[in-house]
């Protein structure tokens, strides 16, 4: 059975930071490096994401401050559409389409492909399907972000007037987007050289009709599903040939209503039958999704009516034909828990469900966010369970907040305690997990620090480099014994200087197993000690008031505890309620908010 890794892109489409990039393994567990990525509150949703053969994602994101006209301050450094992060949930890099971007695709170099809403250099939105010079839709970056062309592939309404998918997809050198044309006349298919960007054919122009989503057989036949009304019975699904022939179709099915359902979804499978999944069909009180179609587009089956989900918004398929669909969150959820909106389903049986938690990882109603779309690789082989010593499913405890711009720890962590002279250069910051008082004595150098504090609870998750057994199997007895991170310094002769950073309960242990590097990862809690006090915080970098709510990005303090009084400068003052750090051997940042 193949166990690829997932990557769903959440939106909230409104103005909070919700972790808007989640991952799960193939199992539907939520896989902890970079599991939960907050983009910030001026990313209202990722509406295209893409992962490449060693784990890196990318996504393209809707923006809070086209959608509102009062956040259009919120335009430049942290109104990023585009970003690209590692396997571990570190940020690469990011860049700005300039209005919402609503696709992403990658090729087998690396190369990244975009697709948004038409901006022209001066940051105006085309709402004239007339205006055709100056304006871009789909860019394409290297994998270290760097802009290698840009073009005007054109469709009509913006994302703002009509919130649905468009799709971009790659494949054996070209690129294919999908477009809506309501309320114009627009060609709703391109294809693109990927080398030049230079349009290759598009499609006859249909009126008020849209397609959801595109895939590319290996003979570049083009499948795609959503709904045209260019003929007198609607089609739901159609096919096109390497040269923009409309070759074959599928009349979108009827509901009770009369109304003609349209297609959100297209996979292809092995045998070479297409998959669609569809906006729910409802048909005599029963609820459809998943619909089967020869590559002839001949309707072969349909679900058995017991996968009822809720606007289906993605789907993904793996090298054994499992798929993967995502959801929005159903108004009047199930009572006593969060909507599931990620599902795996095998031969139209469903095998398991998964939610898209937001703020928290209560599993309570109305804990839930849209999982717009879904992203597999078959590269990055994740344990379809976790491993033994996890002690059962494990919790994620924290969340992964990762900025730009990136602080370095060597200027970030504040003033240790120094107990050794030195003059010269900054030395190399190293954090360490410690289990006092155990024998055997443990002691690990950690790849990444988590830690999210409230006047409550202070929630830990480290992650360090897979130990040899005998380390492995002394930390499964540490369960639910102390868990100290140490922070200092190293010198030149190898030798380190630590103080204890924070102590906390440890709660569980998972490991990931990948074809390149191999971690653990350690997470715990404890009750937040208040011993109120004045930090000067150095250097802010963010600053957003959100409803009297205050919030900053700043150097580390190691200090800084929740409950104290924060000092920013200019005689103004604010009561940290929350403390949120990342830390690696790179990169550091901390955030406090009211």
């Amino acid at each position: 059975m193949a166990k690829p890794l997932l990557a769903v892109g959440c939106g909230s489409y409104i103005a909070v930071d919700y972790p808007v990039l989640q991952k799960f393994d193939s199992a539907g567990n939520p896989y902890q490096h970079g599991h939960r990525i907050r983009f910030g509150s001026n990313v209202t949703g990722v509406l295209g994401i893409a992962l490449d053969s060693i784990g890196n994602t990318h996504t393209a994101s809707q923006l809070q401050y086209h959608l509102d006209a009062d956040s259009l301050a919120a335009y430049g450094e942290y109104a990023r559409t585009t970003r690209k992060h590692n396997a571990n949930g570190e940020l690469i890099w990011s860049v700005t389409h300039g209005a919402d971007c609503f696709g992403c695709a990658i090729d087998d170099s690396g190369n990244l492909y975009t697709y948004g809403d038409a901006i022209n250099a001066g940051g105006a939105i085309r709402g004239d399907p007339s205006q055709t010079t100056g304006y871009v839709t789909t860019r394409k970056y290297d994998s270290s972000g760097a802009l290698l062309w840009s073009a005007d592939h054109g469709y009509a309404a913006t994302n703002a007037v009509e919130n649905y998918s468009r799709p971009i997809v790659y494949r054996d050198g070209y690129v294919y987007t999908g477009a809506i044309a309501f309320p114009y006349d627009a060609p709703l298919l391109t294809k693109t050289n990927a080398s030049t960007g230079s349009v290759v054919w598009r499609t006859a122009n249909s009126y008020n009709s849209h397609i959801q989503s595109i895939a590319v057989d290996a003979s570049g036949n083009c499948y795609v599903a959503g709904i045209f009304n260019d003929v007198a019975t609607p089609h739901c699904l159609r096919k096109y040939d390497s040269s923009g022939n409309l070759i074959a179709y599928a009349v979108a099915p009827t509901n009770s209503l009369g109304d003609r359902c349209a297609g959100r979804g297209v996979v292809i499978r092995s045998d070479g039958h297409v998959i669609v999944a569809m906006y729910p069909v409802n048909i005599s009180g029963t609820y459809y999704v998943i619909h089967e179609y020869d590559s002839d587009c001949i309707y072969v089956n349909r679900d058995s009516g017991a996968l009822y989900t809720w606007m289906t918004r993605g789907i993904a398929i793996d090298s054994d034909d499992g798929i993967y669909v995502t959801r929005s969150v159903p108004s009047g959820a199930g009572a006593g828990t969060a909507a599931r909106t990620v599902s795996r389903v095998d031969g139209f049986s469903l095998t398991w469900q998964a939610s898209t938690f937001g703020n928290d990882l209560e599993d309570v109603t109305g804990n839930a966010i849209d999982a717009a779309c879904i992203s597999l690789t078959n590269t990055v082989q994740t344990p379809p369970l976790r491993l033994p010593i996890s002690l059962g499913l494990p919790a994620i405890i924290g969340d992964a907040y990762i900025h730009v711009p990136s602080l370095s720890l060597r200027f970030s962590l504040g003033t240790p305690t120094i107990l050794r002279d030195y003059i010269g250069e900054p030395l190399p910051i190293v954090y360490r997990l410690v289990f006092p008082g155990s024998s055997p004595a443990i002691s690990l150098l950690l790849k990444s620090v988590q830690i999210r504090a409230d006047l409550v609870t202070t929630y830990a998750t480290v992650s360090v480099a897979l130990p040899d057994s005998t380390t492995l199997t002394a930390l499964e007895s540490r369960i639910a014994q102390s868990m100290e991170i140490h922070r200092g310094i190293r010198f030149g002769d190898g030798t380190e200087q630590l103080e204890l950073f924070y102590a906390v309960t440890l709660n569980t242990i998972s490991t990931d197993i990948g074809p390149s590097n191999s971690s653990l990862t350690l997470s715990g809690s404890a009750n937040t000690v208040q011993v109120p006090k004045t930090r000067t915080i150095k250097n802010i970098s963010y600053r957003n008031d959100y409803e009297g709510a205050r919030r900053i990005r700043c150097d580390v303090d190691t200090l800084l505890r929740p409950g104290d009084t924060a000092d920013l400068g200019n005689g103004e003052t604010m009561l940290a309620g929350q403390v949120t750090i990342y830390a690696t051997h790179l990169v550091s940042q901390m955030e406090v908010s009211e």
